[in-house]
C-alpha cells in the first residue's frame, strides 16, 4: 500500500506517468523487498525456535540484522581483503582473488539485496556485477552506460536471488526441523 501511494503522490507531484517497463521494475523490486523481509523472518523463526527467553531470541535477531546491515558493509570488503589478497602480478590472479572477495562478500543478505535494488533499479548501469567492470577497470577504460532491459536486468541478479530464495527456504527448513525435534521430546 505505502509503494501505492508513494508512486500516486510521485505521479500525481511530477505529472510523469511511468511506462510498462518503469512499473514492471517497481513490482521486482517490491518482489525482491517481500523476498529479503522473508528471510530475516525465517532467521527470526529459526532464533526463536533455538532460544528459549521470547527477549533474548529478539535481541540477537535484531543485532544480527544491525551487525550485519550496517557493520557488515564496513566490516566484510576489510576481511574478504584479508582472505584474499589483491595481487596485480597478472590479469589471472586480479581477476581469481577479485572473484574470490565478490563471493566472500555476496555471504551477506544485506549485500545480496543490495546488489538487485542496484540493477533492478538503476537501468542506466551496463553490467553492476558482472566481471566486464573488472576488465574495464583493468584496462582503464570507462564503460559508456547504457539502459539494460528488465530482463537483462534481471539475468544480471539471478545469481543473487536464487541464493536468497535458497538462504530462505533452508532458514524455514531448518527452523521446522528443530522445532518438530523439540516437540517430539516434550
Amino acid at each position: 500500500a505505502m509503494v501505492a501511494f508513494v508512486a500516486g503522490a510521485g505521479i500525481m507531484r511530477l505529472g510523469i506517468i511511468p511506462g510498462a517497463e518503469e512499473f514492471a521494475r517497481i513490482i521486482v523490486w517490491l518482489l525482491s523487498t517481500v523476498l529479503y523481509a522473508s528471510f530475516w523472518l525465517a532467521f527470526a523463526l529459526l532464533i526463536s525456535v533455538v532460544v528459549r527467553g521470547a527477549a533474548s531470541a529478539a535481541l540477537i535477531g535484531f543485532g544480527t540484522w544491525l551487525g550485519l546491515t550496517l557493520l557488515g558493509s564496513y566490516l566484510l570488503p576489510i576481511i574478504a581483503s584479508t582472505f584474499f589478497p589483491s595481487d596485480t602480478s597478472s590479469f589471472e590472479t586480479f581477476f581469481a582473488s577479485s572473484s574470490a572477495q565478490q563471493l566472500f562478500l555476496r555471504l551477506s543478505p544485506a549485500q545480496l539485496y543490495s546488489d538487485i535494488q542496484v540493477a533492478v533499479l538503476n537501468p542506466s548501469v551496463a553490467s553492476v556485477l558482472g566481471p566486464g567492470n573488472l576488465g574495464q577497470a583493468i584496462s582503464g577504460q570507462e564503460a559508456l552506460p547504457s539502459l539494460l532491459s528488465l530482463d537483462q536486468s534481471i539475468l544480471v541478479v539471478w545469481p543473487q536471488i536464487v541464493l536468497l530464495v535458497a538462504l530462505t527456504t533452508a532458514m524455514f527448513a531448518l527452523a521446522y526441523v528443530l522445532f518438530l525435534r523439540q516437540e517430539v521430546r516434550a
